[in-house]
């Protein structure tokens, strides 16, 4: 949107009535990518577990 309209960022996020701090966060932690993949497959075989549900399922299995 800034680049498209050319506005500042404060101009752009007081538009979009969203917090300065928000838009600039990058997540440092990295993504488990095998964890991520386990809970969609488990997400396709139990689809009204939900996340909680998930995790329990991956705890008993020994995922951490």
């Amino acid at each position: 949107m800034r680049q498209a309209y050319g506005l500042g960022e404060r101009r752009a996020c007081g538009l979009v009535v969203v917090w300065r701090s928000t838009v600039r966060y990058q997540s440092r932690r990295a993504e488990p990518a095998e964890q991520i993949a386990m809970m969609k497959l488990l997400a396709v075989e139990h689809p009204r577990y939900g996340s909680r549900g998930l995790q329990v399922v991956m705890v008993r299995q020994g995922w951490r």
